[in-house]
């Protein structure tokens, strides 16, 4: 009988563990990762992928592609590419949800990318570039805030849960290209 509840134990407290573990010269197995990078990154890709008018009457169009690791953002509005990001998703060392206030009558809900050390991402505003007249040319930062979408003020907001699964996806797709997502300090 205590040979095994020690069993159990060893076996309860193992579970989940990414590293397998050896017991009288047999391996036990790992349980399931989940999902693949690829299928990862297509619910990201359909869950983020959108081309809808906003409040204002603009045309957005939101679009997320990837080639394994490395992933682009763009978000198009009208005809002018307002952001373009670039970064490998093991260079992501944290990852949140944020909703803010958009203006006087709107809150946005925003997905925040953050890397550490000297990794960064990639940010170009072409639209913003050209209004004054410059070449546009990307920017290395260590910090992006992606816009998933915005309500009225007082509306409900369904942003925040999809913002939610969107970080548990992103993180899974971290994790599986190699990267490792630190705890915020506070």
């Amino acid at each position: 009988m205590k040979l095994s509840i020690l069993v159990l134990i060893l076996v309860a407290s193992t579970y989940g563990s990414s590293h397998p573990v050896r017991w009288a010269g047999s391996q036990m197995p790992t349980p399931a990762a989940g999902p693949s990078l690829d299928e990862t990154l297509q619910w990201i890709k359909s869950s983020l992928n959108s081309d809808h008018t906003d409040l204002t009457g603009i045309r957005l169009i939101t679009s997320f592609t990837h080639q394994g690791c490395d992933v682009t953002l763009v978000k198009i509005g009208g005809r002018l590419t307002l952001l373009r990001a670039d970064f490998n998703l093991a260079a992501i060392a944290y990852l949140r949800v944020r909703t803010e206030a958009g203006g006087s009558n709107t809150n946005g809900t925003n997905l925040i990318f953050q890397t550490a050390g000297k990794r960064s991402i990639r940010a170009i505003r072409p639209s913003l570039a050209a209004a004054a007249g410059l070449t546009p040319t990307p920017d290395a930062q260590n910090l992006l805030s992606w816009q998933i979408g915005y309500v009225r003020v007082g509306a409900e907001n369904p942003y925040i849960e999809l913002g939610q699964r969107l970080v548990n996806a992103f993180s899974h797709a971290v994790a599986l290209c190699g990267g490792r997502l630190r705890k915020e300090p506070f």
